[in-house]
């Protein structure tokens, strides 16, 4: 992290929504839920904003399985759904096919 934090000062840009997705699991082994919703969030944002679809995938779909373990159902669905469809976008058809297992295993449908 610290690597990436001196890429930052520096102004690449292409490191702020993996800062991001890594922020959200430290929060997460922090069990600092707030602050992972809101890095999940801004990482998934950020990706989506910069046009790293399979980023965006991958935050959308972290998030998912960190609600899904929290037991929040809506925002487990939100973001699995999310995760769906960006791994559609970016025509990744075998992880869409994974997503949509581990949707189906981890909110019970």
């Amino acid at each position: 992290m610290k690597l990436m934090c001196t890429w930052l000062k520096k102004g690449n840009v292409n490191v702020v929504h993996p800062m991001h997705l890594l922020n959200a699991e430290c929060a997460v082994l922090e069990e600092n839920k707030t602050d992972a919703k809101e890095m999940f969030k801004a990482a998934a944002a950020v990706a989506a904003r910069n046009g790293f679809l399979q980023d965006k995938a991958l935050a959308h779909e972290l998030a998912g399985m960190y609600f899904a373990a929290q037991g929040d159902g809506y925002w487990a669905k939100f973001n699995m759904d999310r995760a769906h469809q960006s791994y559609l976008d970016w025509q990744a058809y075998a992880k869409t096919e994974d997503v949509a297992e581990k949707s189906k295993s981890l909110l019970g449908k």
